[in-house]
């Protein structure tokens, strides 16, 4: 089946230019342009797109509010912004709602890249709208607290220190600063590259969207077993693919948080598969995702 994509922006030039710049996707996608957030909301009411590439600043329904409503009524869709520097402001109260941030304006292989990331969630099936809804993922409580007293006289070294112990964390620090929008257009693996980068108010913004589950017992567990795994992985490995080694090793088992975090049933889908999804979906490097998916 040919993937659907819907593109919305007010500015008809935008729109006219996102066309030829992706003419030659028009045999392996469908691509359908609308001129707002409001007409968006009413074709999705009736028609179904694996991903949706919004702009941000638009008249009436803008692009954080349309993403919202995909999140909570067609989780199963990717989501994609597109938007200038201008709506920082805006941009920082939707980040819990975006799969990818894109900037303009956008190179036409950024652009392809993200929306092939997006179409990859149809693969999971029943699973698409469990994985597509999460903005986040669950982290221990004790992990929370050692951040927010880390955060009152932060440095790098101490963020660091916390962030790379938890898997939840250090995925969404690696999506926001692999964000076409923040990042240089450097490839980040590091976590403590991406920390670096962020900065303490982002890596506040994320530790303040964090998950939280009634019962933490197995997500404690699976906290400690992964950063342990990690931190035997970098010793293991020579000093030029320790970052690398440590990441993977930390998100290697993202799948099984997933279905904590979720709920939802693997109907057979490996841990592998799902927390590589995940991953491709928000954004991390491809020798991330491809580690990951290899188990």
């Amino acid at each position: 089946m040919t993937p659907r994509i819907l593109f919305v922006d007010d500015e008809p030039a935008i729109l006219m230019g996102l066309q030829n710049l992706l003419h030659k996707d028009r045999k392996r996608w469908t691509m359908t342009f609308l001129p707002s957030g409001d007409a968006a909301e009413a074709m999705l009411d009736t028609e179904h797109f694996e991903v949706v590439v919004t702009d941000m600043r638009m008249p009436g329904l803008d692009g954080g509010g349309l993403l919202t409503l995909l999140q909570r009524d067609h989780p199963a869709t990717a989501r994609i912004m597109l938007s200038g520097h201008a709506d920082s402001d805006a941009i920082m109260r939707s980040l819990h709602v975006v799969h990818q941030l894109l900037s303009k304006p956008c190179a036409a292989t950024v652009l392809r890249d993200a929306i092939e990331r997006g179409t990859v969630l149809a693969r999971l099936g029943p699973l698409a709208a469990a994985v597509g809804g999460l903005d986040t993922l669950p982290t221990p409580p004790e992990i929370l607290e050692a951040l927010s007293s880390v955060l009152a006289a932060p440095t790098t070294a101490t963020l660091v220190d916390v962030v790379e112990r938890d898997p939840a964390l250090s995925a969404k620090a690696l999506q926001l600063v692999n964000f076409h929008y923040f990042g240089s257009g450097a490839v980040v693996c590091s976590i403590a590259d991406a920390v670096a980068q962020l900065g303490p108010d982002r890596i506040r913004h994320i530790a303040s969207c964090a998950t939280k589950l009634a019962d933490p017992t197995a997500l404690v567990e699976h906290q400690a077993a992964a950063y342990l795994r990690a931190r035997a992985e970098r010793r293991a490995t020579v000093r030029e693919g320790r970052d690398l080694a440590f990441t993977t090793a930390l998100l290697r088992d993202l799948g099984r948080l997933v279905l904590l975090a979720t709920g939802a049933d693997a109907g057979g889908i490996s841990h592998a598969e799902i927390g590589a999804t995940l991953l491709e979906l928000w954004g991390l490097p491809r020798a991330i995702v491809d580690r990951v998916r290899a188990g």
